[in-house]
């Protein structure tokens, strides 16, 4: 039985969410744009905080991988 109410539950909310999507905005902020230059600072933003973890990753395996290199030359000297 509770088992049969949950799942009840569960189909009610996807059919609510389904007919409504404007009420499941991801960013209330990024949909009140008008002006271009507010859209575009926008898709840089999230640009700069998709691509810099990255960034900081890639530099960190590279100065490793630099570190190594550089400890294998002194071992072989």
């Amino acid at each position: 039985m509770i088992r049969s109410i949950s799942l009840l539950s569960l189909a009610t909310a996807v059919v609510l969410l389904v007919l409504s999507p404007e009420t499941a905005e991801a960013c209330a902020v990024c949909f009140q744009s008008k002006s271009d230059a507010s859209r575009v600072a926008f898709i840089a933003s999230t640009a700069v905080m998709t691509f810099l973890p990255l960034l900081v990753i890639g530099g960190v395996a590279w100065w490793v991988r630099r570190q190594f290199v550089k400890a294998g030359e002194q071992a072989q000297s």
